[in-house]
C-alpha cells in the first residue's frame, strides 16, 4: 500500500533471483496476488527470475464463485478478469498470470507436499498466522470473498470489531428481523445469530450496530459470494433510504472495483439473474485455470 506497488529498477538492481512467500486467502479482492504479479512483470523487464514458495489456499482449491473483472474496471484489488473466489494457489496464479495475461517472466514454482485440491485450511494440520489484522482465522478467510463486498457501501462489515467480517450491520437495521429472514432462506452451511455490535475504529466507530453474525456450520458447502450477495440485497430491501453505495468519503462506485462490474449498483438486474451471469463466468474461468492446477 505504499507509493510504489511496482518494484523499481533500483530495488532489484542487486539481485538476481526475487522469492514469494506469502500466505494468500484465495479471494480476488486480496492485493497480495497483484504484489506478486507487479513484481513478476518487474523480473520480466529487468532479467531477473521469479521464484513462487507455494502456500495453501485456505479456502480450498474446488470451489469457484463470482464474476470476472470486466473491462474497464480493472484496479489494484482486481487486476485480471479472475472470480471473487478463484480457487487456486498463489503458484497456479503466477502460472496463469504468466501465461494468459502474457507476463511471461522466468517463473519457478516450489510446488508443496501434502495439499490436496479439497483442502481448507483447517485440514492443512499448519497453524493459522493473521495474514492482515482484519483476517484473524481461517473462518474470517471465508466469509471475506462475500462479506467484503459490504466495503463498497455504507453497512459495516465488522471490521474494528474482534470479528471482521463475521458480523454485518448498520444503527438502524433490525437484527432479529435480519436474522430472522436470512435464517428463512436456508443458505447452506451458515446460519445467522442476530447481533449488535460497537466498532472500535473505521465505519460507525464508536455507534452502536444492529445486524448478524454469520456462523459456518458446513465450511465445504458455505457459499461466501451466494451468501454475501442474498446479504446484501436483503439489508438493501430492510434499509429503504438508509442505504447508499457510497461510503463516508469514497466514490458512489467503490462496490463496482469490488465487483469489477457497476451490475450491482445499478440495479437493472435481479440477484438471481447476476447469480446466473456469474455461473457463466465461473464456467469459463474454470476451464483455463485447470491448466495451470499443480495439485489434485
Amino acid at each position: 500500500y505504499g507509493q510504489t506497488k511496482k518494484p523499481t529498477p533500483e530495488m532489484l538492481a542487486d539481485i538476481d533471483v526475487m522469492a514469494f512467500d506469502i500466505q494468500d486467502v484465495g479471494a480476488r479482492p486480496y492485493t497480495y496476488i497483484y504484489t506478486m504479479a507487479y513484481a513478476m512483470q518487474s523480473c520480466k523487464e529487468l532479467g531477473k527470475t521469479m521464484v513462487i514458495f507455494d502456500r495453501p489456499n485456505p479456502i480450498g482449491g474446488v470451489q469457484i464463485e463470482g464474476g470476472l473483472v470486466k473491462p474497464g474496471f480493472e484496479s489494484f484489488i482486481g487486476m485480471y478478469p479472475i472470480p471473487l473466489r478463484h480457487g487456486m494457489t498463489v503458484g497456479e496464479l503466477a502460472k496463469l498470470f504468466n501465461q494468459e495475461f502474457g507476463i511471461n517472466c522466468d517463473l519457478v514454482v516450489i510446488e508443496m507436499t501434502g495439499w490436496k485440491r479439497e483442502m481448507y485450511f483447517n485440514d492443512a494440520g499448519l497453524p493459522w498466522v493473521m495474514t492482515s489484522p482484519n483476517i484473524p482465522t481461517p473462518d474470517t478467510a471465508l466469509v471475506y470473498p462475500g462479506v467484503g463486498l459490504f466495503g463498497g457501501t455504507n453497512i459495516s462489515e465488522g471490521v474494528g470489531t474482534t470479528r471482521p467480517f463475521e458480523f454485518v450491520g448498520a444503527p438502524w437495521l433490525d437484527a432479529d428481523a435480519l436474522a430472522g429472514e436470512m435464517m428463512k432462506l436456508k443458505l447452506p452451511g451458515v446460519i445467522f445469530r442476530p447481533a449488535h455490535f460497537m466498532p472500535r475504529f473505521g465505519l460507525y466507530q464508536g455507534e452502536i450496530c444492529a445486524g448478524v453474525q454469520l456462523y459456518i456450520t458446513d465450511r465445504k458447502v458455505f457459499q461466501p459470494i451466494k451468501t454475501g450477495m442474498n446479504l446484501l440485497y436483503m439489508i438493501k430491501g430492510m434499509s429503504g433510504d438508509k442505504f447508499s453505495f457510497k461510503r463516508n468519503d469514497s466514490y458512489e462506485g467503490a462496490i463496482d472495483v469490488v465487483v469489477g462490474d457497476n451490475i450491482v449498483r445499478l440495479g437493472k438486474s435481479s440477484l438471481p439473474e447476476i447469480l446466473n451471469l456469474w455461473e457463466t463466468d465461473v464456467k469459463r474461468f474454470g476451464e483455463i485455470s485447470q491448466k495451470y492446477y499443480l495439485y489434485k
